[in-house]
């Protein structure tokens, strides 16, 4: 027999059933709607999908077995909205490298103008007898050219130095008794970062900026090698450097430059460390001038010289601001305008420009010439212009230092800001191009990204750094910055996964 079921249980089973009807009810709305929000969330934050999960190609980037121990930021956003669209760690400070000079290179870009132009001068103080001779003083002074009689710009200078012996001549000097005066005193003596390491500022890339700058401040040491394991002989230095001693112990190994120059500014000693490769006739390696003000007077000697005016005295240096007496300007050597030095520097990375204009706006702030002070100059341009500059550590202009730090929303905010500037083209083309120019011009070739990622590169052991603008798929300017601090692979394969990388966020 079947049991017999109350009236009070069949009360209770039916508002059980009816509570149990609207929570699964609720629930199922609750969930929707969460559902909702939560892709909503998802493709405005992090440039996640709904589910949380980063796209493919940045979640295996950020997973690669080189990155195991690596800090890695990424941002990615519209160039023209700001919107983010991707971005991963993006206000992690790292070290820059050479992404530094995007910093420098924009705020000189419109602090000075395109078309700003820096002089050398020629001039004489003294009196010009009967007979032509020069009682007194030649003085090269230098305004700060960042690249006065550099190789990059040879067509630009041409014959200058020739042309100061002719501009003598045609004031009607046959004779010079007195000195060559190489007037470096705008900025004082040449000065470095104290944060850059002693490995690298004897090196052509190390050179300390200096008012007048000369042959991009660096000498070329030519090396022959025999078998491996024997000593390298130094065969020529240009230019010759009579007064420096080189201690060589550069040996034959290897199959790249691995040799390291030694030794600071001013000072008379260069030790030659490290290893070239074997069986090679001549093998170049370039050094950081000691006083390359100094090598412009000892060239402009040799020229008058061969020019037939007699000079019988000295060539020297100046480094401190003296009351000008009785000096007469003959000529004025004018730099290329900025924009041409603007695109070189970011185009090869050059070091010494960035320094140099670092300096320059440290005097156009009314501040003295030194590296500390126009560090602050230019953190206080970005800061003006609404950077939040936490975060922020600034050593230098070129991004030598280690002891730089920046996060990736600050470097795509300088960006931004350059973009939307009146200096927009002149700083645009200045980046390379990926598979075209400069830095990258061995970047995505064969990919669709060559000719649509303009981007600064920055590198240094362990460290390595892109940030630009892209071109995507469906031709949108995006900003992009990535940086990537101490990965464990080779170069080689760091700049592939990169591609990868980029390739994923062009077709994003």
């Amino acid at each position: 027999m079947k049991p017999s079921i109350s009236s009070a249980t069949c009360r209770f089973s039916g508002t059980f059933l009816l509570w149990f009807f609207f929570a699964i009810l609720f629930l199922e709305q609750g969930s929707t709607s969460a559902a909702a929000q939560n892709n909503v969330q998802g493709q405005n934050e992090k440039g996640q999908t709904s589910a949380g999960i980063k796209p493919a190609f940045l979640d295996d980037f950020i997973n690669n077995s080189c990155l195991q121990h690596a800090s890695v930021g990424m941002l990615v956003m519209d160039a023209v909205s700001g919107e983010v669209v991707l971005e991963h760690q993006p206000d992690l400070t790292l070290v820059p490298a050479s992404l530094q000079k995007l910093l420098t290179s924009a705020a000189a870009l419109e602090t000075f103008g395109e078309s700003h132009i820096f002089e050398t001068q020629l001039l004489y103080r003294g009196t010009i007898d009967s007979a032509g001779t020069l009682h007194g003083d030649v003085i090269l002074r230098g305004g700060g050219d960042p690249t006065f009689y550099s190789p990059r710009f040879a067509d630009h200078y041409g014959e200058a130095m020739r042309g100061c012996a002719m501009t003598l001549q045609q004031a009607g000097v046959r004779r010079v008794v007195g000195d060559i005066i190489a007037d470096a005193s705008l900025f004082g003596p040449p000065q470095l970062a104290g944060s850059w390491i002693w490995e690298d500022i004897g090196n052509y890339y190390g050179a300390a900026p200096c008012a007048l700058n000369y042959l991009d401040n660096s000498f070329e040491i030519t090396f022959a090698t025999g078998a491996p394991g024997t000593t390298a002989k130094i065969i020529e230095i240009a230019p010759e450097l009579p007064d420096i001693t080189f201690r060589n112990s550069v040996m034959a190994g290897g199959t790249s430059d691995e040799a390291y120059i030694y030794g600071s500014y001013l000072t008379n000693i260069r030790e030659i460390r490290g290893t070239l490769p074997p069986y090679r006739k001549a093998f170049v390696i370039r050094g950081a001038l000691p006083d390359p003000a100094l090598a412009a007077a000892t060239d402009l000697k040799q020229i008058i010289s061969r020019a037939g005016i007699i000079f019988n005295g000295a060539t020297r240096t100046v480094y401190e601001t003296s009351q000008p007496k009785d000096e007469q300007l003959l000529l004025i050597i004018g730099s290329p305008p900025l924009i041409e030095i603007i695109h070189e520097l970011n185009q090869q990375s050059i070091n010494l420009y960035a320094e140099t204009l670092l300096l320059h706006l440290a005097i156009d702030a009314g501040e003295k010439p030194v590296i500390e002070k126009g560090c602050e100059v230019l953190a206080n341009f970005w800061e003006e212009k609404g950077m939040d500059t936490d975060g922020l550590f600034m050593e230098d202009g070129s991004g030598l230092s280690r002891a730089n730090g920046i996060t990736e929303r600050q470097l795509a905010f300088v960006l931004q800001e350059a973009l939307n500037s009146n200096q927009r083209e002149a700083f645009l083309t200045s980046l390379p191009v990926a598979g075209q120019s400069g830095t990258l011009s061995n970047f995505g070739s064969g990919k669709p990204i060559v000719g649509r990622w303009r981007a600064k590169t920055g590198t240094m052991e362990r460290v390595t750094g892109y940030a630009g603008v892209l071109t995507n798929s469906a031709g949108h300017d995006k900003i992009v910055v990535l940086m990537v601090n101490n990965f464990t692979c080779t170069r080689m394969e760091i700049q592939r996964a990169t591609e990868r990388l980029v390739l994923g966020i062009w077709g994003y």
